[in-house]
């Protein structure tokens, strides 16, 4: 690698501080996995920005009787069903749970609300 190359890495580096006990936990669990801690550092970061760097929730599909969604916090889809004029959540059994309030905010169920087929929330 030649200076160029090592001035250009060195800008997009990141340097993270941290305090000694949580640098010491770190580099005590790499060694214990076999991996550097540089190289644990970066796991556990690409695996939180996997779960929680994305939106929570992806519309699937819309059915006649029920919303599918996917929960990245649950890694798996929910279903919320149309019960009179309510949406409730097969999950978590309500209609107040952010499943519910997602589905809301979904222009299909917005334009069912506008046309008094649905409750706003």
């Amino acid at each position: 690698m030649d200076q160029t190359e090592k001035d250009a890495a060195a800008r997009d580096a990141l340097l993270i501080r941290m305090t000694p006990t949580l640098k010491k936990r770190i580099f005590e669990l790499a060694e214990e996995r076999g991996i550097s801690a540089n190289a644990l550092i970066l796991t556990v970061l690409n695996d939180w920005l996997d779960r929680y760097g994305a939106p929570r929730f992806k519309h699937f599909n819309i059915y006649q009787d029920h919303i599918t969604i996917y929960d990245n916090n649950i890694g798996g889809l929910v279903d919320v069903y149309k019960r009179g004029k309510k949406l409730i959540c097969k999950l978590d059994n309500t209609s107040q749970c952010d499943h519910v309030k997602f589905c809301h905010t979904l222009k299909e169920i917005q334009t069912l609300i506008e046309k008094g087929q649905l409750q706003k929330p």
